[in-house]
This record gives C-alpha cells, structure tokens and sequence, in this order.
C-alpha cells in the first residue's frame, strides 16, 4: 500500500493549499495599519443592511462559526499538549529540520522500508534530537490539545506547528525504524500508537491545513503499520492490539464538518478585505483571469456585488457543512449541484465573482481527501480484525466510492481491495497475514 507524501514547504504543500480548499487566498497584512484581526471582526458583514444576508451571519454567530469565535482562549499549559511542542526547535530552523527529515525518509513507493544508509542516517538524526522526542512524548500524557489557531488572522494565521508535528512525528519513525530492525515490535507498535496520537491532534483543528496534514501523516503512520504486520516475527496477539489500537483511533474521528466550519470563516474574513478593495492581494493570477476584465474593474466590481456574492457562499458552506453528516460518496450530488449552478450563472449579472472563482470551486477535493483518509483507516481495521480472529468491525461501505471493501481470504493471509475503478490513483491493496487459528500467541 503506497500512502501519500507531503513535501513539506515545497511545491506540492503550497499547489495543494491552493488548489484543494481554496487555502493561500490572503498573501498577509499590507502595510495599512489595520491589522487582519480587524477583519476577522467582520466589521462588513455585521453591518450589513441586506437583510439576507444579515439573517445567514446571525446563524453563523448563533452556531459560533465566527473566525472571533473560533479564536480560542489558550488552554492551560499544564493541561495542553501543544503546549508541550512550544519551542521545542528553532523556529527559524524548523524548514531545514522538516527538509532534513524529508530526506532521510524512504520514497513513497517504498513503503517503510529503510536501507542501511537511510536507518543510520535516521538513527543519526534521532539522536541529535532525542531530548525532543521525549519531550513531544511526555507532552501527549496531557489531556487536550489546541494549537490556537488565529481565525481571526485569516489566512495569515500562524500554522507553524503544523511543522513542528511533522518533526516530533518523523522521530518516532526514525525510533520505530531502529526497533523493526532489532526485532522489538512491541515498541514499533508503541511508536505507532504515538503518530496516531498527532495525527488526532491535529486532525481535531477546525482548519482545513491542519486536518489535511493530519491525512498525509496518517497515511506514512499506516506504511509504519505495513512494516509491522509483515514482519516475520508478528504474531496474532500483535495483531490484536493493532486492531484494537485502530479501532480506539477511528473511534475518535473528529467530524468531516470540523474542517469546513474553519474555511467558512476564513472566507468570511477574505470577504472583508474584498470590501476594502483588497481583491488582488487575495486571488491568484489564474483566478483573476477566470473572472475575466481589467484587474481594476475587477476590484470595483467585486466591491459592488460583495453582499450578493457573500451570500451565495454563505449559503452554499451551510448545505456542504450540513453534508458532512453523510459519507463523501452522497456528498458527490450536491457538488455536481453546485458545479452546475456557477456554470448557469457563469455569464449573467448573478454570477459570484469570488465564491464561484475563488472560494468554491476546488473544496470537493478536500471532501475527498477526508474520505480517503478515512477508508485507509477503516480497511486496515476490518483486515486486522479478521487476521486476528476478532469480530469484524462496522465498516462495510467505503466512505470514498460507496462500494463495499473486497475481502478475499487465501490459505495465509487476508486481502482487502478497496478503491473507484475511475479513479485509480484511490485504489488500494491491503495485505495481512491470517494469524486467526493460531492458538497460543507469544506475548508482544
């Protein structure tokens, strides 16, 4: 099973951002000395006399959807995970690391699979950063964790913890890479547990960034699970306590509405800045070529229509929010709905300059992303569950096509298929050994 990879800080993070949530669309405070906070008041919009429009924020405030709202108090250190994370590297120094940790992982393709050059180098890097490890581990015997996203920053919020996860969490590879060497499972499965901890963590922001990432580390977290689960010395009470680990895991699924609720309220601040004529500092190129005309008229006319435009996007966040309680594949039919009602209205006086270029069009890939993430997840648990004798958990139905997971049971082991024929690129094989009639497993 070949799971995704992020190259931190570099062009595939920033073309994601972009292209699958509608992220990167403020490029930061000007140089006005009103700070982006301000916005994230939505002076604009609470004062809008459209009556509408005044009605959809006046839900949003009442359901507490507002970047103001969103924006946290900090937890207590003592209590706070994150907390924890706090300076534990140079903050000018965390690309280099998370680059440095890039380089010494294996490729994708690979799985987890580290070659002598790789496992030194790994073994090197761990112990240059071993007080960090244990620090980030002792961190997770708190009992919450907030990062304290800046909603009302907008998109110039502070992300970078997401790095420093990246970091901690690449450690614990680097650790369980040394035990799958030496034989100690037990410790590998430990260190597993461990990176499914940070991937719950940031997983349960109300930020799209951070629960996409918590996918992409979630996914090098099951190339760590492969490796377990094929190594020879694996035995079913292992199996057991992967299983059970997994199923506590997706147990604790935070919901899919969750990353929505927080991109709703950094298009309500991006809405703002384009009240203030500030349209060119939040669209790309590309965008503002879809919209068509003079960047000029652009700016005037997206100031003209901000209420009309807000609203249709206001609206149409509520029914994707309200999605969310069903699985992606019956969300598929209101994303066909909306595609086709911007291409009605593509050429009328009706048509929203900034949700239908800029914030709207690109979301359904992170719906994806979230219910692909989720399948991994699910398949893994009903392959585990059958190779150790356990009863089969309820995941029949895979979140991502709606088809059912493929169970093949052979003479030693359990396969799973799972994936949309039209999409090969969200095929998968899972492969387990049945470890289900052994009577008398070893202890782990």
């Amino acid at each position: 099973m070949e799971g995704f990879r992020w190259l931190p800080c570099g062009p595939m993070w920033v073309a994601f951002c972009l292209v699958a949530a509608g992220c990167g669309k403020q490029q930061g405070p000007s140089s006005q000395e009103v700070g982006l906070d301000f916005y994230g008041r939505l002076p604009g919009l609470s004062a809008t006399p459209d009556p509408e429009l005044r009605a959809e924020y006046t839900r949003i405030v009442e359901e507490g959807g507002t970047p103001e709202q969103l924006t946290q108090a900090p937890v207590a250190d003592q209590e706070n995970i994150a907390a924890g994370l706090r300076d534990i590297f140079p903050a000018d120094k965390l690309d280099d690391i998370l680059l440095e940790t890039e380089r010494i992982m294996p490729p994708a393709k690979l799985g987890f699979q580290f070659d002598p050059v790789r496992l030194h180098r790994a073994g090197v890097f761990w112990k240059q950063y071993q007080q960090a490890w244990q620090q980030a581990r002792q961190a997770l015997e708190r009992p919450r964790c907030q990062f304290g996203i800046r909603f009302l920053d907008g998109d110039g919020a502070d992300l970078s913890f997401i790095k420093v996860v990246w970091i901690v969490a690449r450690l614990e590879m680097f650790y369980a890479a040394e035990q799958l060497q030496r034989k100690a499972l037990a410790q590998a499965i430990d260190s597993l547990e461990v990176l499914l901890r940070w991937c719950h963590c940031l997983g349960g922001e109300k930020h799209f960034e951070p629960r996409a990432q918590a996918a992409f580390l979630r996914s090098e977290a099951l190339l760590l699970l492969e490796a377990i689960v094929r190594r020879p010395e694996i035995q079913r009470s292992h199996l057991e306590k992967l299983f059970l680990l997994l199923q506590a895991h997706l147990d604790q699924w935070p919901p899919d509405a969750y990353a929505w609720i927080g991109e709703r309220a950094l298009g309500m601040h991006a809405y703002e800045l384009v009240r203030e004529g500030r349209l060119l500092q939040l669209a790309k190129p590309e965008e503002l070529e879809a919209m068509g005309g003079r960047a000029a008229d652009l700016v005037e006319v997206a100031k003209q229509t901000v209420n009309q435009d807000e609203l249709y996007y206001l609206r149409t966040m509520r029914r994707i929010v309200e999605a969310c309680s069903e699985p992606y594949f019956r969300r598929a039919a209101l994303f066909q709905e909306i595609r086709l009602d911007l291409q009605k209205k593509r050429n009328t006086s009706e048509f929203p300059l900034v949700a239908g270029c800029m914030l709207l069009p690109s979301i359904e890939n992170g719906h994806r992303l979230q219910a692909k993430d989720r399948a991994l997840c699910e398949a893994w648990a009903v392959a585990l569950a059958l190779a150790a004798g356990q009863p089969a958990p309820p995941y029949q139905i895979n979140p991502l096509t709606g088809q059912p997971y493929k169970i093949l049971r052979q003479a030693d082991r359990i396969e799973l298929l799972t994936g949309d024929p039209s999409q090969p690129q969200d095929e998968f094989r899972i492969l387990v050994p049945d470890l289900s009639s052994q009577t008398a497993p070893k202890s782990p």
